[in-house]
């Protein structure tokens, strides 16, 4: 049998065609890999867009928390009774009900100066109600209607005992505090005491 001949030409030609098609997979492959690439590329650069909007994100969250005005809040305070304001309910032997405002009031040095608004200001005094219950309201400047009200408990039954609350005030001028309660039998209202304070302005 003799070598060469058509059955060669065959084996060169699918030689040659296989060669092709490996090269052609192989740049096929390289195209890919180019394709893979840019892919890779693009992702990275949406990756960075998206870090640049996070960041403006951040930016924003940032001026958000800001003033408006771009100064500072102003911080609440606490106008306390002081020590010496404290009242001795225990020496008042009145049997008949009643109550009666220790702090604030004019006795004082700046008693009656509650400091700038908004302030929470306390007010303690002395009581002897039916069920020891003490009404309260707070008058803005000539108002006719309490701009706040609420009730406190204190001493019953002839006894006399502290009362106290608190009520935070943001509008500044002058401010009245009313303690009173309302007749058991006839409901009708009992007035015991009023003082009044300044809130500032700051």
């Amino acid at each position: 049998m003799a070598c060469g001949g058509e059955d060669a030409d065959d084996i060169e030609g699918l030689a040659f065609d296989d060669a092709e098609e490996v090269e052609d997979a192989d740049d096929a492959d390289a195209d890919d890999a180019d394709a893979d690439a840019a892919d890779a590329d693009d992702a990275d650069a949406a990756g960075d867009d998206e870090g640049t909007v996070d960041e403006a994100d951040e930016a924003d969250d940032g001026d958000a928390a800001t003033d408006d005005d771009g100064g500072e809040d102003r911080e609440m305070t606490t106008h306390s009774a002081p020590a010496e304001a404290e009242p001795d309910c225990a020496a008042i032997d009145q049997q008949e009900p009643g109550a009666t405002i220790a702090f604030p009031s004019p006795d004082g040095d700046g008693w009656q100066d509650a400091g700038d608004s908004p302030v929470t200001v306390e007010v303690v005094g002395c009581s002897n109600t039916f069920e020891a219950n003490v009404q309260y309201e707070a008058y803005h400047g000539q108002d006719a209607s309490p701009t706040l009200d609420g009730f406190t408990m204190g001493g019953a039954m002839g006894n006399w005992e502290e009362f106290r609350f608190e009520e935070t005030f943001w509008t500044p001028g002058e401010w009245r505090i009313v303690v009173f309660e309302y007749d058991a039998e006839s409901g009708d209202r009992q007035d015991y005491d009023e003082q009044t304070f300044e809130i500032g302005d700051g």
